[in-house]
């Protein structure tokens, strides 16, 4: 026979009033709804607490000691990478009694350790974080104003059939195969294009297809093509004596050759440290173009091409601005975390 429901505390606070009153148990039960024998509970219950709400309960008792727990705590932060499964499984052999995945996740839960998706970064060595740092502090001082006068430069490769992440599709059952319910892909991403771009704090500049190997004399022949118009399309004819080029420390940007070029056309370069495309704002245009070309069909190489031609054209000058205008905080942050990676 099921076991019946528990009175609430409305119900026993009623039969407390009620037998107050000199009602008897039966005609209590009757009133409230209830059985004789929880009635007589009830009031033998108020009888002996002096209250009608539920007593404290233990509840079921922990499988885990407070000790396990600051072990279990501890084994997670020595190392981020480890599983609830390796983590219930290291603590039952020390244990020497079973406990499950559930129970661990819980106890991290409790300790503020969730799981959470790794985010990517390049890899720092002690030297690079070094070098970030040193550099971060010598421009700590940098206004909006002066990183509005750097031209900020990138390549980015883009494939035919890139990534697209999570798409959902609305269908009914039996459609999942569908062609327009999937999401279709090929090998090695259907072929990629390699694409060089500039911005400021004005907005955008050129945009070159870099075709075949990149090296230094395709570099500068880039250069050549995109630079000084570039230039002119976001400062106009202004004077550009403060202007500096911002490039990243690939081999082909900083070889012999590169470097000649440069001196010849005299182009000011600003220094930069190695593995921080955290700091160069033209990183966040090429997500904004990963994200936007998806809104085209896209099926060849020229396709990808033109969609990139008209998506880059769309990129608006307030959203160069605001990229711009993060320098600071951007500098900041590899300052607090001491040349270490940052959420940009």
């Amino acid at each position: 026979m099921p076991k019946k429901s528990e009175l609430c505390a409305e119900q026993r606070l009623r039969i407390k009033i009620l037998h107050e009153q000199g009602m008897s148990q039966v005609k209590i039960a009757r009133e409230v709804k209830c059985s004789r024998c929880a009635v007589q509970y009830a009031i033998n219950r108020f009888k002996e607490t002096g209250t009608h709400e539920n007593r404290p309960r233990t509840g079921r008792r922990k499988v885990t000691t407070e000790r396990e727990d600051r072990l279990l705590i501890r084994q997670s932060l020595q190392n981020r990478k480890k599983t609830a499964s390796e983590l219930a499984a290291a603590l039952s052999e020390a244990k020497g009694s079973s406990v499950s995945v559930y129970t661990v996740r819980r106890r991290l839960l409790k300790a503020g350790l969730k799981g959470c998706k790794a985010r990517k970064k390049p890899w720092l060595s002690e030297h690079n974080k070094k070098n970030r740092l040193e550099w971060a502090l010598k421009h700590r001082d940098w206004s909006v104003e002066d990183w509005s006068n750097i031209l900020w430069s990138d390549e980015s490769n883009f494939e035919v059939f890139g990534t697209p992440g999570v798409t959902y599709v609305r269908r009914r059952v039996g459609e999942e195969y569908n062609p327009e319910c999937v999401v279709p892909t090929v090998k090695h991403g259907g072929g990629s294009i390699m694409i060089w771009g500039c911005m400021a704090a004005d907005g955008v500049g050129e945009m070159v297809l870099c075709e075949g190997r990149m090296n230094s004399v395709k570099y500068t022949e880039v250069l050549e093509t995109a630079l000084a118009t570039s230039i002119t399309q976001i400062f106009g004819d202004t004077n550009t004596d403060g202007l500096k080029f911002q490039q990243d420390n690939a081999t082909c940007h900083k070889s012999a050759h590169t470097m000649k070029w440069f001196a010849e056309n005299h182009i000011d370069l600003l220094d930069w440290p190695p593995q921080s495309p955290d700091l160069n704002p033209i990183e966040h245009i090429w997500s904004i173009l990963k994200k936007n070309i998806r809104r085209h069909s896209i099926s060849n190489k020229q396709a990808l091409l033109a969609a990139l031609q008209q998506e880059w054209k769309n990129i608006s000058r307030e959203e160069c601005f605001r990229l711009v205008e993060s320098m600071p905080k951007r500098v900041a942050a590899v300052i607090k975390s001491k040349g270490g990676p940052t959420k940009y």
